[in-house]
């Protein structure tokens, strides 16, 4: 009897201990982060690595294949420029800055998740600033590595390190692919692209950023103005995006 009571013990500290690795489900608290109901949808988070690294293999959250781009850790909402981007939650921002590939953007913490907000033309917020759901937190646009104006919007999850999870859950066929992902995490009703279906049979083979080899090429040397100056310089850029 005491063996079994032994036995029954580390059975249940193993499974406590393999639940702590993985990543705690949401109860669904985002919600977009611009008054769009129905957005245009130019990339797809990769559930493939979703990492910034070309591995040749991108499955999007319903399974299907082929879409724009490799690697990438969110989803680009074609938006025009100086559209009024809001928080997508209650949060604290963590983050608010110029960098060179994702131009100005906002990070923020929430309770269960974490957001960032990239390609802006200006901010409105600071670091340790806590935010409301809906408030404004920055103009979208095109600064950074970016082939147009857009909201690069990301969830990342609150784990050390963090790592990007789709908002859109998984609905494809056997296991997802990203074992970090947290569910579908939209508040209300999924946000339904505008004139994208969700799903497509065969697999969707439709990429609205062209950003192939010969866009690669294109932006490998580009002349691109420094933040605050009106300057123009040279350097050497790649076209992948945050």
């Amino acid at each position: 009897m005491r063996f079994v009571r032994i036995y029954k013990a580390a059975t249940v500290a193993l499974g406590l201990s393999v639940l702590a690795m993985q990543p705690a489900q949401a109860a669904g608290n985002l919600t977009l982060p611009f008054a769009i109901p129905n957005p245009r949808v130019t990339s797809w988070m990769d559930h493939h690595y979703p990492n910034r690294q070309e591995d040749g293999i991108m499955i999007r959250f319903d399974g299907a294949t082929g879409y724009a781009y490799d690697g990438h850790r969110g989803t680009d909402y074609a938006v025009p420029s100086n559209t009024p981007v809001v928080a997508a939650d209650d949060g604290t921002v963590i983050y608010s800055e110029w960098s060179d590939s994702g131009g100005w953007g906002v990070v923020m913490d929430h309770a269960y998740d974490r957001t960032a907000y990239f390609h802006n033309n200006q901010l409105f917020v600071y670091p340790g600033q806590h935010v409301s759901r809906g408030q404004l937190i920055a103009l979208s646009g095109s600064t950074g590595n970016s082939t147009g104006p857009h909201v690069h919007f990301e969830v990342r999850d609150l784990l050390t390190p963090w790592h990007s999870v789709d908002p859109y859950g998984w609905t494809g066929p056997g296991p997802d692919p990203w074992r970090w992902d947290m569910g579908n995490l939209w508040l209300n009703s999924t946000p339904v692209p505008f004139l994208l279906p969700l799903a497509f049979p065969g697999g969707a083979r439709w990429n609205y950023s062209r950003c192939g080899t010969r866009c690669r090429r294109r932006y490998r040397r580009k002349v691109h103005r420094c933040p605050g100056s009106r300057t123009p310089r040279s350097g050497s850029r790649t076209c992948r995006r945050l």
